[in-house]
């Protein structure tokens, strides 16, 4: 018997001090008898609302350790009963397996012909998503630069960010080299507290900047492209995939209308 009470039960209470001299309860939860946990047991507030309780019942399931989920209205939305004496002294939900698990996406990805990675950028930007795929709030480092020798095409970063669980945020980076159309970077990103989860990517980058309807490459787009492409339908040039202007695989008199229709603004 506990305090000389012949069927004791357990009971979860939330208690709120006032002025430090007083408490009143602000919510009670009362196990069914056979939950009674003599000496081990644990209850925790989860970020849904919810409780998780956890006891070692002494009574008609003496022996098994008990995990319930309940919520503020006393709901059962989970319950897990465990093999016989397979005690433990407390029991807590954590958010996560793996806090250090993350991902990175980067904009413009493709695989080339002959099965490298690729990046091809259509403006001044090299854009990567970092996606914190933990129940954590974890800090993350980064280096990002280019690998080759020579000119670069970007300048040289480390830094720092934070990112809540399952948040996402974006690193972008500007090109500060417009006479490169090409060459290869390293970004590197970790977990400040899981170093060890590092992830280094390599990708070879171009650039695409060519302007539509600008088929012979001048950084304009006037009657010199119509004549061209008119060349390029009538056999005198060779076929450029810059002159397949509605994208349909063909280089005939529909392109010719298209580029008509960019240079009159239509």
């Amino acid at each position: 018997m506990l305090m000389e009470d012949s069927d004791p039960i357990s009971r979860l209470r939330r208690i709120r001090v006032i002025d430090d001299s007083y408490c009143e309860t602000e919510w009670e939860y009362e196990l069914p008898a056979n939950l009674f946990g003599l000496g081990m047991g644990s209850v925790q507030l989860l970020e849904n609302g919810n409780y998780l309780l956890y006891t070692f019942g002494s009574g008609l399931n003496q022996g098994q350790p008990t995990l319930r989920e309940i919520t503020s209205n006393h709901e059962v939305v989970w319950n897990y009963q465990g093999v016989s004496y397979a005690a433990w002294y407390r029991g807590y939900k954590i958010p996560s397996l793996h806090p250090d698990a993350f991902s990175i996406v980067v904009d413009g990805y493709t695989i080339s012909d002959n099965g490298s990675s690729v990046v091809e950028i259509s403006d001044s930007s090299l854009d990567f998503t970092i996606y914190n795929k933990s129940g954590y709030t974890q800090s993350y480092q980064y280096s990002f630069g280019d690998s080759t020798d020579g000119p670069a095409m970007f300048d040289y970063e480390e830094g720092e960010f934070f990112l809540d669980p399952y948040e996402s945020t974006e690193l972008s980076f500007l090109i500060n080299n417009q006479d490169l159309t090409s060459t290869n970077i390293a970004l590197s990103v970790w977990p400040t507290y899981h170093s060890y989860s590092q992830k280094d990517i390599f990708f070879d980058v171009t650039t695409n900047n060519n302007l539509l309807g600008d088929v012979n490459f001048d950084g304009f787009v006037n009657v010199l492209d119509i004549v061209m492409v008119v060349n390029i339908v009538l056999g005198n040039e060779s076929e450029l995939s810059a002159a397949d202007l509605n994208s349909d695989s063909f280089i005939n008199v529909l392109d010719i209308v298209f580029l008509v229709n960019i240079i009159l603004g239509v």
